[in-house]
């Protein structure tokens, strides 16, 4: 009679050790899910495929398709790699007017991404001096991508003006400066 009540009671205390094993277990998911190599690692690495898509087709339109850009994460470091006609490139050894098409790309396509995922939109970029180290054939492609997003977008130059985009010119006057449209 003593064993059947220390066999019930072992029983029960059975099950009350299991039920603390999956608890224990849904709070180890849990635990991990929230942590940095959880969810939010999650989130980020979607955001960068993401961003990293919307560079791409950027990319491709300011260079006819020429170069694609990764973003390669080693030793916890978010690293850019450029591929230019599908050979692997250093980044430093881009012209200036190729940076400037790569830092363009990847500016328009974060402006992009955040109106998307932020509850304010993003309805501005200023891109400064990036005319000056284009050719004609970069001005005109940045021009055509421009005018495709229905954003607000001001380049600043001196000098550089193009039919199909506002000007507004800033004059100085003494130590005054106004802005003419």
């Amino acid at each position: 009679e003593q064993t059947e009540q220390f066999e019930t009671e072992l029983f029960e205390l059975n099950e009350l050790v299991d039920l603390e094993t999956d608890t224990a277990s849904s709070l180890e998911v849990l635990k991990k899910s929230f942590s940095t190599n959880g969810l939010l690692a999650y989130k980020i690495e979607n955001l960068v495929k993401e961003l990293e898509e919307l560079t791409n087709y950027y990319l491709a339109e300011l260079s006819d398709g020429r170069f694609t850009l990764e973003f390669v994460v080693t030793n916890d470091k978010l690293n850019v790699q450029i591929t230019d006609n599908g050979n692997i490139v250093d980044i430093l050894a881009l012209s200036s007017g190729e940076l400037a098409r790569v830092n363009t790309a990847t500016l328009i396509a974060i402006r992009k991404l955040m109106s998307s995922i932020s509850k304010s939109r993003i309805n501005i970029l200023f891109l400064d001096e990036v005319i000056a180290v284009l050719d004609d054939a970069g001005r005109e492609k940045l021009v055509e991508v421009l005018l495709q997003e229905d954003l607000n977008t001001y380049v600043v130059s001196h000098g550089w003006t193009h039919p199909l985009l506002d000007k507004v010119e800033v004059v100085k006057s003494g130590n005054i400066s106004k802005l003419e449209h």
